[in-house]
């Protein structure tokens, strides 16, 4: 109970509850200087307000009118003034924005579901209470914690929004707080102030941003579970259209992870126009990124690549999207490089990194940085080029992105091999091939035998010279 609900406790419950509904029944008509004249001057006008917002949860279901009366209340509530010592009016406005954002999900579009949920988390993070539980470490997410605060759905909401922020600069620590998270939520889910349709949303989500950021860390096999999960999960909700759209995006950037280009290329075409449908033009970027990497890494026609690419950036820039534009910057560095247009090269490899510098996401940061490898390598510098790399190798492996590490290795090796370092490029691969095999990493696995089987003939060495390498090479356990 809030302070102003135990001051309030003269006036009875009932008293109160009659009140907001009447209040209720007249707001969407009601001029908002005429309502600000009938409570401004009442003594227990939080707790009117508590009890208006309690009225509107309850009604949460019925879709009829519910817009209009939750806008019209969350207006109200904003514009009102009053001593407000307990942070009272932040909460009240989370709480009917959570109710404008759920309504949307259920009954409207996407944008204005990602609108009100940009609110929620504003609200949320004007509590104090609730602004240091958004700051917690993993290792400090508790069950008592996440109780204390996760019963209210507008937190939740908040967490979760906050969470998948932040998914791309850290997918370790992602892994660590949705789960954490998610446990607690299907555990306790009695405990949650929402309905079962609202609490299975959120399960849905979290998974999928589990499976996304399991992906990123190279474990298949969770990504494979989540996966399931929050395609199960998000089938049972309502207007389900957005964020199956998303399901179907999480599949696609794992095609990619997985070197399954052509499979990308073929449908990204058709998931972009869902996208466009349901107005979601950010995740249109997201596949556009996808299907221009793809093509790149796919080897597909020069020309119709550079087309996508150039397209695709055009549209991250024209969005605001740094994390993207910094990452097409440097994949239009590589393009030019191979086409002998080496100033253009140069040009883009340096927007990519300072670029890169903007975003903060360590894997924005090691592709923009793995990228000047690329160009050196192209101008036969192998040497400096391997130095890049390794050090774009590093930026992945501190984020825990394993399997780009694994490619990245894979393709240090065959710049030694290139340069005459066959010592080195089996070292390389001998660090690598641990990743390839959890991750099942077919075209890396090939690549790396053949590799393997020209460094041997090159440079002579016996398989019992093999192992005391990977003998030396191996980590401590």
């Amino acid at each position: 109970m809030c302070p102003s609900q135990r001051l309030a406790a003269e006036v009875s419950p009932l008293d109160l509850v009659h009140r907001a509904g009447q209040l209720l029944a007249i707001l969407p008509n009601l001029p908002s200087s005429k309502a600000h004249e009938q409570l401004s001057a009442a003594p227990d006008l939080p707790a009117t307000l508590h009890a208006l917002v309690s009225i509107l949860g309850r009604n949460q279901d019925q879709q009829d009118d519910a817009y209009s009366q939750l806008e019209a209340a969350y207006g109200l509530i904003h514009d009102l003034k009053w001593e407000d010592e307990f942070e009272e009016r932040e909460q009240l406005l989370s709480s009917v924005a959570f109710l404008m954002w759920n309504c949307c999900r259920r009954y409207r579009s996407y944008p204005e579901t990602l609108r009100w949920e940009s609110r929620v988390l504003e609200h949320v993070q004007e509590q104090t209470p609730t602004r240091d539980f958004l700051a917690l470490e993993p290792s400090e997410l508790s069950g008592d914690v996440l109780g204390r605060f996760l019963a209210d759905p507008a937190v939740l909401l908040a967490v979760w929004g906050n969470i998948e922020l932040k998914a791309n600069q850290n997918p370790d620590r992602t892994l660590k707080a949705a789960g954490a998270i998610w446990v607690w939520l299907t555990s306790h889910r009695r405990e949650v102030a929402g309905d079962d349709e609202t609490v299975a949303y959120f399960e849905g989500r979290l998974a999928l941003t589990l499976a996304m950021a399991s992906a990123h860390v190279g474990k298949g096999r969770e990504w494979e579970v989540w996966f399931s999960k929050a395609k199960l999960s998000l089938e049972s909700v309502q207007n389900p259209g957005p964020y199956l759209a998303m399901v179907e995006f999480n599949r696609l950037g794992r095609l990619y992870i997985r070197r399954r280009y052509a499979e990308v290329v073929e449908q990204s075409g058709p998931l972009i126009e869902r996208f466009r449908t349901l107005s979601m033009p950010a995740h249109e970027l997201k596949v556009s990124f996808v299907l221009a990497n793809s093509l790149k890494d796919g080897s597909y026609p020069a020309q119709q690549t550079l087309k996508v690419f150039k397209d695709t950036y055009r549209a991250a820039v024209r969005m605001g999207n740094v994390m993207l534009s910094a990452s097409l910057a440097s994949g239009l560095a590589q393009l030019h490089g191979k086409a002998g247009n080496q100033l253009l090269a140069d040009c883009y490899a340096v927007l990519g990194l300072r670029l890169a510098e903007r975003a903060a996401c360590p894997w924005v940061s090691a592709y923009a940085i793995s990228t000047r490898g690329e160009l050196l390598r192209d101008r036969g510098a192998y040497l400096e080029a391997v130095n890049a790399y390794r050090a774009g190798a590093q930026v992945y492996a501190e984020s825990h992105m394993y399997p780009f590490v694994a490619y990245t290795r894979v393709i240090i090796a065959e710049t030694l091999l290139i340069a005459g370092r066959e010592g080195d490029a089996i070292g390389e691969l001998l660090l690598a091939l641990p990743i390839i095999e959890r991750e099942s990493l077919i075209e890396e696995a090939e690549a790396s035998v053949w590799l393997m089987r020209q460094a041997i003939k090159q440079r002579g060495i016996r398989p019992s010279m093999l192992r005391d390498l990977r003998e030396r090479l191996a980590p401590p356990q």
